[in-house]
């Protein structure tokens, strides 16, 4: 965590997977992400701007990453409150309510 906490941005270039933890992780110290568009985290990625979602990474994905870094990790600040614990909990409780 300290590493990617002083990280531009995590580096996930994948073919087949795209379901870890490591990307939440990521989002809470409001590092940006960088990624291929495998499913499933990067469709939340690439709708509120938490990184670079792009079919094959090059050289200007991460270019543009360095160069926009302030308006990315902005944006993970503002969606992480999305990933604690407490939101979660007053999400599911509020659905319970609804029954």
């Amino acid at each position: 965590i300290p590493i990617l906490r002083k990280s531009k941005a995590l580096l996930i270039n994948t073919e087949k997977d795209n379901n870890m933890l490591t990307i939440v992780e990521s989002i809470a110290t409001a590092t940006p992400i960088v990624t291929t568009d495998i499913p499933y985290n990067c469709d939340y990625i690439k709708k509120y701007d938490l990184g670079i979602v792009t079919k094959k990474l090059e050289k200007d994905d991460l270019n543009k990453i360095i160069n926009n870094n302030k308006y990315y990790v902005k944006q993970c600040y503002e969606y992480r409150k999305f990933i604690s614990n407490e939101y979660l909990i007053e999400k599911f409780l509020d659905e319970i309510k609804k029954l």
